[in-house]
């Protein structure tokens, strides 16, 4: 692993599927609420895992969208940690399968407690401007989310669809939104906003 700033570390692998290079990114924070995270991750080498080991294991494993499965399960048998990803986006993986896109239909099924939109390439005000499209939607007034006021627009062009640093930055977010009693990293409105 490269350490790209103080205390994030990342690792890529080529995959000849997609032509592409998957990036994983390992935060040793230590913390006392979730100590060290994984985010994404590919495979890891024999070398990478020790390395993971000796700056304090793996507590969780962080899943940005249901496409980034990868090679969580692998970690989580090794160091016992957990996984963590939007409830939504764990509703509809399979073991051993890639995730299939997802339909709306699926998520009235599903009816998830909180919804999170992150279009790659959008700010938060484009995205808003965007959010009439699901507004139109028969069903989008009884989803659980929407009754309970926890929909949430973020900045997915700058944070949660670029690889790099800004995936910490992204991480924090998904908490203030997720556990905002318990975080405060100074995002709201600037990163991410309630929708309604």
């Amino acid at each position: 692993m490269d350490e790209i700033l103080k205390d994030v570390y990342t690792w890529s692998v080529f995959s000849e599927e997609k032509k592409l290079d998957f990036n994983g990114y390992f935060i040793p924070t230590q913390h006392a609420l979730f100590g060290n995270a994984v985010i994404d991750p590919p495979p890891v080498s024999d070398l990478d895992l020790a390395q993971m080991e000796t700056l304090g294991s793996v507590q969780q494993i962080l899943i940005t969208n249901r496409n980034h499965i990868r090679w969580s399960r692998e970690l989580q048998e090794k160091f016992d940690a957990e996984i963590r990803m939007n409830s939504a986006d764990a509703q509809f993986g399979s073991k051993g399968k890639h995730s299939p896109w997802m339909e709306f239909e699926d998520l009235i099924k599903r009816d998830p407690d909180v919804i999170i939109v992150m279009p790659c390439g959008y700010n938060i005000d484009k995205t808003k401007r965007e959010m009439g499209t699901l507004r139109k939607m028969s069903e989008w007034d009884n989803l659980k989310a929407v009754q309970n006021s926890d929909v949430y627009l973020t900045d997915g062009n700058q944070y949660f669809n670029r690889p790099g640093p800004r995936l910490v930055e992204s991480l924090e977010i998904l908490m203030e939104i997720l556990y905002a009693d318990k975080f405060d990293f100074g995002h709201k409105n600037t990163g991410w906003r309630k929708y309604i």
